[in-house]
C-alpha cells in the first residue's frame, strides 16, 4: 500500500513564487497559494515551463541521414551535429487545485483537479534507415 500525503495549508496564508532561466530561452515560472479557513482548506499551483531545445549528451556523435524533399531528390546531411537537439522545443502549462473539508478530527475529504497542456517539437529520427532483417529475438522468460 502506498500512502502519499500532500502539503496541507495552514490558517496563515501561504504564497510561493519562483522563476528560473537557462540556455535556449529556457524558463520556468511557478506560483502556489494555500490557506485554511475553518473546516475548509485549499491549495492552488500553476507552473509554466518552456525552452527552445534540450542539450544533447557530451558523448553524442554526429549523425548523418537523408532529408527527403517532396518533390525533389533526397539530400544527405547531418541530422544532428551535437550541442542542442534540433526541433526539441517544448512548452508545458500545469494547473493543480486541491480543495478539502476537515469535518472533525480524523475525517478529511478532498477534491483534486489537475490540468496539463504540452506542446513539443518533432526532432529528426536518428535510427538507421535500413529496416530490420529479421524479428528481434528475446530470451524466454519463466516465472
Amino acid at each position: 500500500m502506498i500512502n502519499i500525503i500532500t502539503k496541507k495549508p495552514s490558517k496563515k496564508p501561504s504564497v510561493k513564487a519562483t522563476a528560473e532561466f537557462g540556455e535556449k530561452s529556457a524558463r520556468l515560472f511557478s506560483f502556489s497559494h494555500g490557506m485554511k479557513k475553518g473546516i475548509l482548506n485549499y491549495w492552488l499551483n500553476y507552473s509554466h515551463w518552456e525552452a527552445g531545445a534540450w542539450k544533447l549528451s557530451d558523448n553524442f556523435s554526429p549523425r548523418e541521414g537523408t532529408i527527403i524533399h517532396k518533390p525533389g531528390r533526397p539530400t544527405r546531411a547531418y541530422l544532428e551535429n551535437g550541442g542542442f537537439r534540433n526541433n526539441s522545443d517544448y512548452k508545458n502549462d500545469n494547473l493543480w487545485a486541491k480543495i478539502g473539508l476537515e469535518t472533525k478530527s480524523g475525517s478529511e475529504y478532498y477534491l483534486n483537479f489537475h490540468y496539463l497542456t504540452s506542446e513539443k517539437g518533432a526532432p529528426p529520427v536518428l535510427m538507421p534507415s535500413r529496416p530490420l532483417i529479421s524479428n528481434p529475438r528475446f530470451p524466454n522468460l519463466t516465472g
